[in-house]
């Protein structure tokens, strides 16, 4: 399925927004079995690239990341080994650290193995942009001989912050005000900013979920359940078809 968020900026708001180099951040949510995991940069928009319309757009197109690097706050994931993968696969890691084609997994779930019994990595997801290059937006440990187990799904923050980070990169504490925006079962939502009055969504859809500056962001990104209380509710996703 494909999925469009509209933004509407008040007039004043975008152009003190652009004055002072604001850009706009957008992470993705997923329900995973580890909580030990942080939300990742997704896209990135400088003053040049939103205006008092603005639309993004994305696809389900997904690819699983490992890499050795470590989670922590603002670092980017740049050194991965990539494997394209669906919904229902699983994919597991070599004793040398590469990602083996994918195999029938957990209906409505993406698994990610590690094989290995004495190397830990990192693993996650990345997800097709607006320039169709698949950028990492979530991460967590995967430790020699587990499996993390992941459903990604169409929960969006928003926010401006005059900061610079990259895609890719870990953010733990958010640094703007932003908003939560559910499109679970939606394929388009409208949102409007407004400097002073912050974030509101402007359709019949669930309402938004306000955040302040200094939200914890896997808190609002990220549902940790059991693997057998996710196995159970992507077959109730399935069943919704959602």
């Amino acid at each position: 399925m494909d999925y469009e968020l509209t933004i509407d900026i008040d007039e004043t708001s975008l152009r003190d927004l652009t004055k002072n180099f604001y850009k706009l951040y957008v992470f993705k949510g997923s329900i995973v079995d580890n909580s030990k995991g942080e939300p990742l940069v997704w896209q990135c928009y400088d003053k040049k690239e939103y205006g008092q319309t603005s639309k993004i757009s994305w696809s389900e197109k997904y690819s699983a990341f490992i890499s050795t690097q470590e989670i922590a706050d603002e670092v980017t994931f740049s050194s991965i080994t990539t494997k394209e993968i669906y919904l229902d696969q699983k994919v597991s890691v070599d004793p040398k650290g590469n990602l083996l084609p994918p195999s029938d997994g957990q209906k409505g779930c993406i698994e990610i193995n590690n094989g290995t019994s004495d190397t830990n990595y990192t693993c996650g997801i990345c997800q097709q942009d607006r320039n169709n290059n698949m950028v990492p937006m979530c991460a967590f440990p995967l430790l020699r001989g587990t499996q993390d187990t992941i459903i990604p799904i169409e929960k969006l923050a928003l926010y401006f912050a005059t900061e610079t980070v990259n895609t890719g990169s870990v953010k733990e504490y958010a640094t703007g005000k932003g908003i939560i925006i559910d499109l679970t079962g939606l394929n388009q939502r409208k949102v409007y900013y407004e400097l002073g009055d912050g974030w509101k969504t402007t359709d019949s859809g669930v309402p938004g979920i306000p955040f302040e500056p200094g939200a914890d962001l896997s808190s609002l990104l990220f549902t940790v359940k059991s693997t057998a209380e996710i196995v159970k509710l992507a077959q109730e996703r399935i069943a919704r078809k959602i």
